[in-house]
């Protein structure tokens, strides 16, 4: 299973890199570069899903966009 985040519905889920507190909020960075509220949902998807493009790719790179 990948644990994603809907950050951009034109391309897709994007895979989460971290998860975790800043401030008062909670917060999902992506392998492609994105932070988005954890509060909107982390889904869990098959490894086979249909993902964000630039996320896939830093996934195959082993490391994130920064």
């Amino acid at each position: 299973m990948i644990a994603a985040v809907d950050a951009s519905k034109a391309t897709g889920p994007c895979i989460v890199y971290w998860t975790g507190r800043q401030g008062l909020s909670v917060k999902a960075h992506t392998y492609c570069g994105q932070s988005v509220s954890a509060a909107d949902g982390v889904l869990q998807l098959p490894d086979d899903a249909r993902l964000c493009v630039d996320c896939a790719a830093a996934v195959k790179r082993g490391e994130p966009v920064k």
